[in-house]
């Protein structure tokens, strides 16, 4: 019975009349915002997807960009140490030529030594044969130079021999 009581006194009627229309207006303000809260989050986030697309595209781009110098300095280098290992290789073979072709310092020296040596030889066999050139050329000379007199002599004693008969 007390809760019939409280039921019919018009202050308790009042009061909960009063309290569902705070709690319908209480209920339409937190859906009006619970809807508001909705769309802004709903906004927030396809804002937030479009800007992570966004960062996506561009990473993407940086990705593609950064992968083709990549590729670039990769063929680059390929090509450098391409050139370098023909330049070595071009390098080792000169090398070897000239190890093959080219004298060595002591073989020089040693073939000098052996040159000078044999010219020294040489030059003293010329020599000799040189003073026996001369020799033998001063021999001649001499020699001939007595056949000369010897005719000469004869030649003289023969125009007597023939002056003294002549003169008989």
């Amino acid at each position: 019975m007390a809760t019939n009581q409280a039921q019919d006194d018009p202050n308790t009627v009042v009061l909960q009349s009063w309290v569902n229309d705070q709690l319908i207006a209480a209920e339409k303000l937190m859906s009006s915002q619970l809807r508001d809260l909705e769309k802004l989050l709903t906004t927030q986030l396809r804002e937030l997807k479009e800007h992570n697309k966004e960062i996506l595209i561009e990473k993407d781009n940086a990705l593609r960009a950064a992968l083709a110098a990549s590729e670039k300095a990769v063929s680059k280098a390929e090509d450098n140490a391409e050139k370098w290992r023909a330049n070595a290789n071009e390098w080792r073979a000169a090398m070897t030529d000239k190890d093959k072709l080219l004298l060595q310092r002591t073989e020089f020296e040693t073939y000098q030594k052996t040159m000078n040596a044999a010219l020294a030889a040489e030059t003293k066999r010329a020599d000799i044969d040189q003073g026996r050139g001369s020799g033998l050329s001063m021999g001649w000379g001499i020699l001939v130079a007595v056949i000369g007199i010897l005719l000469t002599m004869a030649a003289i004693g023969v125009t007597v021999v023939g002056l003294m008969t002549r003169a008989k």
